[in-house]
């Protein structure tokens, strides 16, 4: 950890430095926020943190670079354990681009780290496999502070009607898990236990070389009518599958102190995205297949085979669709968005600790008022098997230009008959949060 923190500052420190040096006779600005939140759940502290954050841009003619990082304090870990504060660095990446004769096409080559989105979908990850996912916070926040930017180079050709992207990313990086002990979070988003007895987390992350490294690659068009995007995905899940066969294993001979690895395994996925504008409505439609993905195996089904066959298995691979329809609807009073999505596992195992067919819907509404200084949203989610569900909502209020005033909630409802696996988990940390942004 002390080594890419270490890594991490001298990279931003290196490209500040150059950055600076071409000050004399190129564009640089400077902007950052200052940031305090708190949350209360059922008369306790669920959050408070304060964070700094500062982006850095530069151009000079073909040239560009961007580069966005920050520290955050959070007290709450400050009061669990001996550290509190923690340091980012988000995205650092230089770009150069050039025109190809005379035609309308342009090529370009962005290195570093860099966050990009892919998919029509919002909130639902259907093609957008690209980037790592922040799993340690429920707080609302903006897609950038959901992803984990990637290490890696984007080569692009573009015309007005036609847009290639190839991706290739040599140093993986796994989802951002709460899989430290004082994490609030690790009993629902990451419950490495058995029989009672908590497990200590060890992550397996692959070796750097040719055979782990990840590519991908979008192919758009953009016509009057529609506007069309294909994705193709090949590397590794950034979220790991637990060995609990191992772990339970290693349980017979030493009951306490004992490890679970997290296990990353490769697969492939070919996606189609496409937004249809029609007056005031945009349909929005978005399919995926994954090809040799590992489903884990529920706790049980893995001890059952354990103890009755001595089976190490914890998955099994399996090829799956993934598919989301929506609309947006942006009368003159209110901007509405709905959505619903399914996923199909093919060759399906009851022992899966998934559905053979998953479903979903989802809402969002916002809406602004006095001269877009106010502006109040909702959004929902219902999952249509267990039907638990999640609400958000947020009241956000621009004092000045300069200065924000949020207040915000998040209310996670149990299926009436099971805990259920998605949203249900969370019931115990539905939070109010009132927050202050400041932009420099």
């Amino acid at each position: 950890m002390t080594k890419t923190f270490s890594f991490e500052k001298k990279v931003a420190a290196l490209i500040a430095l150059c950055l600076c040096a071409f000050n004399a006779f190129a564009e640089l600005s400077f902007s950052g926020t200052l940031e305090s939140k708190a949350g209360v759940q059922r008369w306790e502290f669920a959050e408070v943190k304060e964070k700094i954050t500062g982006e850095l841009n530069f151009y000079s003619g073909a040239n560009s670079a961007y580069v966005k990082g920050g520290a955050e304090f959070d007290a709450l870990k400050a009061t669990n354990s001996s550290y509190g504060l923690s340091a980012r660095l988000d995205e650092a990446w230089y770009s150069y681009y050039t025109g190809i004769g005379q035609s309308d096409w342009t090529c370009s080559v962005k290195i570093g780290r860099q966050i990009e989105a892919w998919g029509k979908a919002d909130e639902i990850s259907i093609t957008d496999v690209l980037c790592p996912s922040d799993y340690t916070s429920l707080s609302l926040g903006s897609y950038a502070d959901s992803r984990l930017g990637i290490d890696g180079v984007k080569l692009s050709a573009a015309s007005t009607s036609v847009g290639l992207d190839l991706y290739w990313v040599p140093i993986f990086k796994g989802s951002k898990l709460p899989l430290d002990k004082d994490d609030r979070l690790r009993p629902s988003a990451c419950p490495l236990s058995y029989n009672g007895i908590e497990l200590n987390p060890q992550t397996n992350k692959p070796d750097f070389d040719a055979e782990n490294m990840t590519w991908g690659a979008r192919l758009s068009f953009w016509t009057r009518i529609m506007d069309i995007s294909l994705y193709g995905y090949y590397g590794y899940d950034h979220k790991p599958v637990a060995n609990m066969a191992k772990a339970i294993s290693a349980m017979t001979l030493a009951p306490s102190a004992v490890t679970v690895e997290l296990d990353y395994y490769k697969y492939k996925m070919i996606g189609i995205d496409a937004a249809i504008p029609v007056k005031e409505f945009v349909f929005r439609l978005e399919g995926a297949g994954y090809f040799d993905k590992a489903f884990s195996f529920t706790q049980e089904a893995i001890r059952k085979n354990f103890m009755v066959a001595r089976a190490s298995s914890n998955f099994e691979r399996k090829n799956s669709i993934n598919a989301l329809g929506g609309i947006d609807w942006t009368p003159s009073w209110a901007t509405l968005s709905a959505q619903y999505y399914a996923r199909k596992i093919f060759d399906y195992n009851s022992s899966l600790d998934s559905y053979d067919f998953e479903q979903g819907l989802t809402f969002s509404a916002s809406k602004n008022f006095l001269a877009e200084t106010l502006s109040i949203s909702f959004s929902a989610v219902l999952n249509l098997n267990d039907f638990d569900s999640g609400y958000f909502a947020s009241i956000a209020y621009d004092a000045t230009d300069n200065l924000k005033f949020t207040l915000s909630g998040q209310l996670f409802v149990e299926s009436p008959w099971t805990v259920g696996r998605n949203y249900g988990k969370y019931s115990d940390y539905s939070a109010i949060y009132l927050g202050a942004k400041f932009t420099f």
